[in-house]
Formats: C-alpha cells, structure tokens, sequence
C-alpha cells in the first residue's frame, strides 16, 4: 500500500511559516512569491499549491491583492519574502 500523497496545504503552510512576513508597509509582485514558494517546494519536496488558493489564504490572513492600473503588475500588499 502506498503512502497518501503530500498535502500542498500543508507545504504552503510550512513555507508561510518560515518564509512570509506579514507588515501593512511591505508589498511583492505576486510573481515573485510564487517563485519563491515553488522554489522552496522544489527544494523541500512539497507539491505546489494552486495560485487561486495561495492568493486566497493570503487575503484570509490580512494581505490584499492589488493590479496596477498602469503597470497591471499584481502585487500582495502586506507581505513580504524572507530570505
């Protein structure tokens, strides 16, 4: 019998935990979150959670999602990558 598959629930959780800082001045290009969470699943095994859901979880826990009018950039407002 095999084992159940990873939750990307979970991975996400992990990444989020050690990986996002939440401060109302911060913002990131929502791009370069995902990078930076697919990045972390690759290295840590974790299967990718889908965008809609990472954005959703976000906006639960404070964060806003914004698309310039201009640049139509999407960035997450009150969140920021650590290193």
């Amino acid at each position: 019998m095999l084992p159940p598959p990873p939750d990307p629930a979970a991975g996400w959780e992990a990444f989020a935990a050690s990986r996002l800082e939440f401060t109302p001045e911060a913002a990131v290009p929502v791009d370069m979150l995902l990078l930076a969470y697919m990045r972390w699943c690759g290295a840590h095994g974790e299967p990718v959670r889908a965008e809609d859901q990472v954005l959703a979880w976000l906006t639960a826990h404070g964060a806003t999602v914004r698309t310039g009018s201009l640049s139509h950039v999407t960035a997450v407002e009150g969140v920021r990558v650590v290193v």
